[in-house]
């Protein structure tokens, strides 16, 4: 790897710039923006997921339990 040349670096006032740009305070509700929100149709999808997940988790548990 090579050091990147000067000529790339930002200026003081383009550093400024991009400073005034950040927003440490919308930390949390870009968190909870891309998170969205957990409604009743979340729900059914993890119950849909969910359900047949643990039914053939509890087969394959007792397929197991039988070779011992």
């Amino acid at each position: 790897m090579r050091p990147v040349n000067e000529k790339y670096y930002m200026t003081e006032a383009q550093l400024v710039h991009e400073r005034s740009l950040q927003h440490e305070g919308d930390a949390a509700n870009a968190q909870t923006a891309a998170r969205g929100a957990a409604g009743p149709l979340v729900a059914a999808a993890w119950l849909a997921v969910g359900i047949p997940f643990l039914i053939g988790l509890y087969i394959a548990l007792q397929k197991a339990a039988a070779l011992f």
